[in-house]
């Protein structure tokens, strides 16, 4: 698992730097990203042959011990998982709100102008957001003419998850016994393996007039009843325009206020508490 840790981290170097590099040169195209390859497979070998291994393996003993791992309950559960977020991944287009809005646009600008470039546009964060995932994604786009294969980035982090949650917890002096199921259970965690599958763990989806209070305020609704009720239905007809599968919020009050209203007018809205989805999340319910 460290090995894999180690290559893909390398990988993700490799392929950020060349984004830089190649915009630095303007050869941001298949031609370059090519001789960045050429002259990292030589580097690889090069290694390789200064640092050749004595050591024997043994791939049969290791994938019959992989086949017990994974016939434990927790691990059966992580691996359907991850077969799960691939299943999905293959079916269904990995794309979110943050995808549609920057993150993709930027790519096809770069990939067009050969380079990184400023985005004359009135989202900053085409400009100003970090741009790692897209040097990743980058090589992706413009090898295969597809974004469908983008969600295999995330899918790749996630099988190396228990791993590291095993590194972290016995660093945290936690029993390797105890470490050992956790590492299992975080990692099937639903943020988790939904991001997995996609390329965000989540689609968070603004609503109209997001900034409008929703009308509960304490003794607000009690001592102007009408004005409340108004300024709640107001901010649900906003927030049902959307076809949310799930709104969630910080202020308890506001969300009882908001479903209390929904389920007297007739339209059901599943809501929750942040606190309950880390709850769901972690398994702790």
């Amino acid at each position: 698992m460290l090995i894999a840790v180690r290559i893909w981290i390398l990988l993700s170097v490799l392929l950020v730097s060349a984004g830089w590099i190649l915009s630095a040169v303007h050869q941001l195209n298949r031609t370059g990203y090519l001789i960045i390859f050429a002259l990292a497979g030589m580097a690889f070998v090069f290694w390789r042959r200064r640092n050749r291994t004595t050591s024997v393996k043994n791939p049969p003993k290791k994938f019959r011990a992989l086949r017990h791992r994974f016939k434990r309950r927790a691990p059966l559960l992580f691996l359907a998982f991850a077969g799960f977020a691939l299943l999905s991944g293959c079916l269904y287009p990995a794309l979110n709100y943050d995808a549609n809005a920057y993150r993709l646009p930027r790519v096809f600008h770069w990939l067009w102008a050969g380079q990184w470039h400023w985005i004359h546009t009135f989202d900053a964060r085409m400009n100003i957001s970090a741009c790692g995932f897209e040097w990743l994604s980058a090589p992706l786009i413009l090898f295969t003419h597809t974004d469908r294969f983008l969600f295999l980035i995330n899918w790749l982090s996630y099988l190396m998850l228990p791993g590291l949650l095993f590194g972290v917890f016995t660093r945290l002096q936690v029993r390797p016994r105890v470490a050992w199921w956790w590492m299992w259970l975080l990692a099937s965690g639903w943020c988790f393996a939904l991001q997995a599958g996609s390329i965000a763990n989540a689609s968070v989806t603004p609503f109209g007039q997001s900034e409008q209070c929703c009308g509960f305020g304490g003794t607000f609704c009690v001592t102007f009843p009408h004005i409340s009720g108004r300024m709640g239905t107001l901010k649900l007809d906003n927030i049902l325009d959307i076809h949310p599968d799930l709104l969630v919020g910080v202020d308890m009050s506001c969300l009882m206020h908001l479903s209390g209203l929904a389920q007297v007018q007739g339209r059901p809205l599943k809501h929750l508490h942040t606190i309950q989805v880390l709850r769901d999340t972690l398994g702790l319910g």
